[in-house]
């Protein structure tokens, strides 16, 4: 029977901790998936089927579609994007938010090309 508890607990608390990076300052950061998710509405979390980790986050340059949704005062000439993979409908691609480079605020929130 522990033989099964202990590589649960380990698996378990090792899941908590890899939600959060280490901040060399000596604060915890929560990781950029889990700020998109976080900004997502009840019902935009459901789609997501397995873990907010089942995303992409990536860095790309603000362009005339992205820069539409986004919040107009983000001045920014690159954003940082977390696509939510499994999460199309029939009418919209996979969900992304677009978070600014410190990882930690939200800018705007759409869809993947589908």
């Amino acid at each position: 029977m522990m033989k099964v508890l202990v590589p649960a607990a380990v698996l378990l608390m090792s899941l908590g901790v890899a939600a959060y990076h280490y901040d060399p300052a000596g604060s915890h950061t929560p990781a950029v998936e889990m700020v998109a998710f976080s900004s997502l509405s009840d019902a935009q979390q459901d789609l997501v089927q397995i873990t907010p980790k089942e995303s992409t986050a990536e860095i790309i340059h603000v362009d005339a579609a992205t820069r539409a949704l986004i919040d107009p005062a983000y001045t920014s000439t690159e954003v940082m994007t977390v696509t939510f993979h499994r999460t199309a409908t029939d009418t919209a691609g996979d969900l992304v938010v677009f978070l600014d480079l410190d990882g930690t605020t939200v800018v705007g929130q759409g869809h993947a090309s589908s």
